[in-house]
């Protein structure tokens, strides 16, 4: 198996049956208990975030298809379910872990950062119930390398995953893979791959920091063939990274700037992007600002998208944020305001405000085939850098699925909670 598989957070759906005696009902006692044991130890981690039991739904393990007619209807299919005749904005989100797909603490290697994107069923791509048959995963692999000024070489892999996240046999490459004179494998120095479904393939953004510019360069990836695209000239000033990917009608955007407005441009699967204009804006003169970019936009409602990002407070502190943009569909482009909605925590007696410690990126988001939203993270208790191959407690790398509900002024329960 690929993954340092931890444990799912959740049981698998059973169906209730009639209690049959006083044994089975001890039995399930003990069961139970043993059970919130083990949940107990798994989720220390996430001590901030309360697991709640939720699962997956069945989906159905057949050859994926990349059609692209499928996947559209897929994106629309979810967001159409929560949308009504007016649109509804949320006013914030609550998380609950799902399945923790892969955990690490100290070693020589690590597999972190993991982004996934659904493929739809070929078996019902001419219909509007489509079935998520797999996943296509692309992620960062650390090694120790004391040859390397930073101690570790860097590198992105993707593979194909089954409808319950097993591996494929045989699927797993390497992307951007360079061989020195003497045969030896050159480290790609790659980093945080984000995921997403366009022009009939799975595809990621990534990045890497290019040291004598004291900025980054940025990549697309067809995660089928290893085609890649250096992007960097499709913007003037600042590069940055963390940069989005939106598709929608077909058309990929890359959103490279979240503040103070958005910034993108378009990609063409033929002709690339279109020249920069000459003047460089203000914020592109800049750095990074605390609002960075996560998961890949999904669709919600007929007209807008919708993204999760993290809000870097301090190197330590990363906190999830949702990101609310509309399209201007006689335009083709988006409307250059996002609107930014926070994370809701369970309210603690006697405290106005959360105490939240750690970081929790987002790298990927989808909707579910019943219009559940889920979001692929990573997660540690303090600043990666830090944290490489090291054995403490503070130094897990975890890789869990959340499912996301989206709260509204109208909920009800909105008292039990406090915002980040």
């Amino acid at each position: 198996m690929l993954w340092a598989r931890e444990a799912d957070v959740s049981p698998p759906a059973t169906t209730p049956k009639k209690n049959k005696g006083g044994l089975s009902c001890i039995c399930n006692v003990v069961l139970g208990i043993a059970f919130i044991v083990v949940l107990q130890h798994i989720d220390s981690f996430n001590q901030s975030i309360p697991a709640v039991s939720c699962q997956f739904h069945p989906w159905y393990d057949v050859a994926p298809s990349h059609s692209s007619d499928a996947h559209a209807r897929e994106r629309e299919k979810g967001s159409l379910k929560r949308s009504n005749t007016k649109l509804e904005i949320p006013v914030g989100f609550t998380i609950r872990p799902n399945r923790t797909v892969a955990w690490y603490r100290g070693g020589t290697a690590l597999r972190t950062f993991h982004s996934f994107v659904p493929l739809i069923s070929s078996s019902n791509a001419t219909t509007n119930n489509n079935n998520i048959a797999g996943y296509q995963v692309v992620y960062k692999v650390n090694t120790q390398d004391k040859t390397l000024p930073s101690k570790r070489s860097q590198r992105i892999e993707t593979m194909r995953l089954s409808s319950k996240f097993e591996d494929v046999e045989g699927s797993r490459h390497e992307l951007r893979v360079r061989i020195d004179d003497n045969g030896i494998r050159k480290q790609s120095g790659l980093s945080d791959p984000r995921a997403f479904f366009w022009n009939g393939s799975a595809h990621a953004l990534a990045w890497r920091y290019n040291g004598r510019e004291r900025d980054h360069e940025n990549y697309l990836f067809n995660l089928d063939t290893g085609e890649e695209v250096q992007l960097d000239d499709c913007i003037r000033g600042y590069r940055g990274k963390n940069w989005i990917p939106l598709v929608y009608r077909e058309q990929l955007y890359v959103v490279y700037r979240l503040s103070p407005h958005i910034e993108y441009f378009k990609y063409d699967a033929h002709h690339g992007c279109p020249e920069p204009p000459s003047n460089v804006t203000e914020a592109n003169r800049d750095g990074i600002d605390e609002w960075r970019g996560g998961s890949n936009f999904v669709p919600y409602g007929p007209s807008s998208m919708i993204s999760l990002g993290h809000r870097t407070v301090d190197s330590n502190t990363h906190i999830p944020y949702l990101m609310h943009v509309d399209m201007i569909p006689d335009q083709n482009e988006i409307r250059s305001k996002a609107r930014k909605r926070r994370l809701f925590l369970p309210r603690e007696e006697g405290k106005n405000e959360t105490n939240w410690t750690g970081i929790l990126d987002p790298t990927s988001l989808w909707w579910g085939e019943d219009g559940t939203l889920w979001m692929g993270t990573v997660r540690t208790s303090g600043r990666w850098k830090k944290c490489y191959f090291k054995d403490t407690e503070q130094c897990v790398f975890n890789m869990t699925i959340y499912e996301v509900e989206l709260k509204y002024k109208h909920d009800v329960e909105l008292s039990n909670y406090m915002l980040t």
